[in-house]
């Protein structure tokens, strides 16, 4: 935050004849204001509340796109102009510090991010696989089918949030406030879903109101994610007053997992505990004793309040919706071995699956999804976009500094957590992929630049040592 003296010594930079002419603007600027405002209040405030919060978010665009995030995961859009939403009219503003910042960095930065090149041939199979189902296949049957091109421009969508991220999030501190936000989001949309939940015993399960997380299993992703978070931040985070307060998560995001009576929760509840248990095999016996104790309290907390409907739900593989989906899988096998080259198109999955076995459903699985919408060489993008973010994650924990270490941890816990919901789920082109994408890229490069930093303090101590 710049305060007075460092706003005059800015101001004593510049010449005379320019100082003058920005006062000028600005009285012009105030005057306008005034005459809108007194001209038309209302419309006259709206309009200067909205020019204050467009300043606002250039000049901390790193809150813009947390604010973003958060709207969109809970379809929050109180203010819309014609096709707009909320999400779309807080990105607007954020294009322009975008552009100052590529426009400072000639030699592209992003280009040189590893995931971005991979995003950019992944965007590029789309287009081409689009551009072939548009010539090759035939149009779908059924009216008000998913546009040819909607899953394009939902990619783009996802890319620009992406680059986003990268961009604006530049500190350590700025990285800590979107972890916060994160967790307290979670946090947020389980209370919000026990809320909705009521007594809890008939049979319903827990979801949130409204938003991504209003299908249960989301839900359930989201709980374990904040819980793999708080994990590591209890255990290999910084020491400080606020760790007891990890408690809460710990203990209460996994009986909200278990509410919602999801299959794929407490899969992936299961998965996350067996890859902590791992996590242990360096610690010290009184370190890991402690953990071990507090997954003890953990598990008999969720056994005793957890609804017994919920568990049972959640322990049943068998059922009419698994048949269904093992029905698509093997419409989606077909798909693939008829059209191996550029699969069937995206967006034409649903229609399809209906003509071939009845059921109008999606691919629920996301390695499925990229092999029927552009062939194997998109599902290869994929997975080596995976790939190369759990390197980036795995170099930060062993060679990283250690302030980074649990964040990185956590990141990775939840790159194969995702992972295992990608099977049932279709997962990337949502912004939860692409936030933990941008996580990943952004704490690499502060743990390598850290790292550099050290080496270079290292390296000029010795040599004074030497001298």
């Amino acid at each position: 935050m710049m305060d007075r003296s460092d706003v005059r010594a800015a101001l004593a930079t510049v010449r005379p004849e320019r100082r003058q002419r920005m006062f000028v603007a600005a009285a012009l600027l105030l005057g306008a204001v005034l005459v809108a405002v007194a001209a038309e209040p209302e419309r006259g405030l709206a309009v200067v509340a909205h020019a204050l919060a467009a300043l606002f978010l250039i000049a901390r665009p790193h809150w813009g796109i947390l604010a973003i995030f958060v709207l969109v995961i809970f379809r929050i859009d109180p203010a819309r102009i014609g096709p707009f939403g909320t999400s779309e009219l807080l990105a607007a503003p954020l294009m322009l510090p975008l552009a100052l910042e590529f426009v400072r960095d000639r030699g592209v930065w992003a280009w040189r991010i590893p995931q971005v090149r991979l995003l950019v041939g992944i965007g590029g199979v789309l287009l081409v696989a689009t551009e072939w189902s548009l010539l090759m296949h035939p149009p779908p049957p059924f009216p008000g089918q998913e546009g040819a091109w909607s899953t394009l421009i939902l990619f783009g969508q996802q890319l620009l949030f992406l680059l986003y991220l990268v961009y604006f999030i530049k500190t350590p501190r700025h990285l800590v406030y979107a972890v916060v936000v994160v967790l307290l989001m979670i946090l947020a949309a389980a209370v919000d879903s026990l809320d909705l939940l009521g007594a809890g015993h008939g049979g319903e399960r827990a979801r949130v109101s409204q938003g991504w997380a209003a299908n249960s299993n989301r839900l359930a992703f989201l709980c374990v994610w904040g819980t793999a978070l708080a994990w590591s931040l209890r255990f290999k985070g910084p020491r400080g007053w606020w760790r007891p307060l990890t408690l809460a998560p710990l203990l209460g995001l996994p009986i909200t997992t278990l509410m919602t009576g999801s299959r794929n929760g407490l899969l992936q509840l299961t998965l996350l505990g067996a890859l902590i248990l791992l996590e242990q095999r360096q610690w010290s016996p009184a370190h890991r004793s402690r953990a071990f104790a507090l997954m003890v309290i953990a598990t008999l907390l969720v056994l005793a309040v957890a609804p017994s409907a919920m568990m049972q739900r959640a322990s049943n593989f068998d059922g009419a919706s698994l048949s269904d989906r093992i029905s698509t899988h093997q419409a989606g096998v077909v798909m693939v071995a008829e059209h191996p080259i550029f699969g069937i198109g995206p967006g034409n999955f649903h229609w399809r699956n209906r003509v071939a076995t009845g059921h109008a459903m999606s691919t629920h699985d996301s390695y499925l999804w990229a092999a029927t919408a552009g062939g194997p060489l998109l599902l290869v993008l994929y997975l080596a976009l995976f790939y190369r973010t759990y390197r980036m994650l795995r170099t930060v924990e062993r060679w990283g500094p250690r302030q980074f270490a649990w964040l990185a941890t956590a990141l990775r816990f939840n790159l194969i957590v995702l992972m295992a919901f990608s099977m049932s789920a279709d997962l990337w082109l949502t912004h939860p992929f692409y936030l933990l994408l941008g996580l990943a890229i952004v704490l690499f490069r502060m743990a390598t630049a850290v790292a550099r930093s050290n080496a270079i303090v290292r390296a000029r101590s010795a040599v004074a040592t030497a001298a």
